[in-house]
Parts: structure tokens; sequence; C-alpha cells
């Protein structure tokens, strides 16, 4: 899905989804002091299933400046696997 309307408030950046029969997303962005940001979002689900929540778009930093990254599983196997061989 893609937002269909950002707005920017003094804390945060919000981030407006249309409805979706299955389920109905919120996310936003908040804003911290110097250039911290954390994204948060919230999935309403209205029928039964598998849901998952994906973002693409995230800025470049070096990694020296990131205090947390979360890296999917298969990522993390294939780091994994290729540090033993």
């Amino acid at each position: 899905m893609t937002a269909r309307k950002i707005v920017d408030t003094k804390d945060s950046v919000l981030l407006l989804f249309p409805d979706h029969a299955w389920f109905s997303l919120k996310a936003w962005v908040s804003k911290k002091a110097g250039d911290q940001i954390s994204l948060h979002f919230l999935l309403t689900v209205k029928k039964d299933g598998f849901y998952s929540v994906g973002y693409v778009g995230a800025p470049s930093f070096d990694k020296d400046m990131v205090e947390e990254l979360w890296q999917p599983l298969i990522w993390t196997e294939n780091v994994y696997r290729n540090s033993r061989t």
C-alpha cells in the first residue's frame, strides 16, 4: 500500500493509507531530538488471515550512526551460513 496523504505535525509525520476490506493500516514517524526518528505502525485486521508489514524507502546512514537495525531472518541466516564457510 502507498500512503494517500502525509501530514507533518510538530512531533511526528502521519502516513494516511486508504482503507482496505481486509485491514486498516496507520503509520507514523516520531521526531525526536537531533536526527533521531522512529517508525511506528498499527495494523488492524478485519478478516482472518496471514499478514505482514514491510517498509521500503529508508534513507541510508553510516552504520556507526545507526543505533538499531532489523534485518529479515533470511538475511540473518544468509550471513550466518556464509560466516561458517
